[in-house]
Parts: structure tokens; sequence; C-alpha cells
């Protein structure tokens, strides 16, 4: 089973624990051109709401917002925010 297939049959599993998915997310993520350097992928919750913080090997710093954000929502923010 690849990582993508993981992900996909794990989504009841995910619902609650965002730090397990976003670490299997980092994971997907690090087998592609554009994140190949990604070093982690942290979940962080604050007053002001809930981010993905990515870490790369060049220290290197990127934050998204994944305020109550599904998991695909998740993908997306990431995505989209971290470009």
């Amino acid at each position: 089973m690849n990582v993508f297939e993981s992900i996909i049959l794990k989504e009841e599993e995910y619902k609650e624990d965002k730090p397990k998915f976003l670490n299997d997310l980092c994971t997907l993520l690090q087998n592609t051109r554009h994140y190949s350097g990604l070093e982690s992928i942290e979940y962080v919750k604050s007053d002001s709401g809930e981010y993905a913080i990515l870490s790369f090997e060049n220290g290197a710093e990127k934050k998204a917002d994944i305020t109550a954000s599904s998991e695909i929502s998740m993908i997306r923010d990431i995505l989209n925010q971290t470009e």
C-alpha cells in the first residue's frame, strides 16, 4: 500500500488527529519535486487558530492556517498557502 492509499483508508482516524494526518501528509509531499526538501509539518494550536508549520532542509519555514479545515481542505490550504 502506498502513502496515498494509506491516507485515504485512514480518513476516519484522522478526523480527531490532525497531527497524525499532517505527519502522513508530510511523507506524501516529500515524494514530490516541489516539497522534496520538506523535513516536517508541525501542528500548532493557539488562541488565534490552528496552523501547519512546514520546516525545510534549508532552514526555511512556511505557515498555513488550517483552522476548522477538513482533511481535504487542509491539503488545499497547505498547498495554496505555502507555494
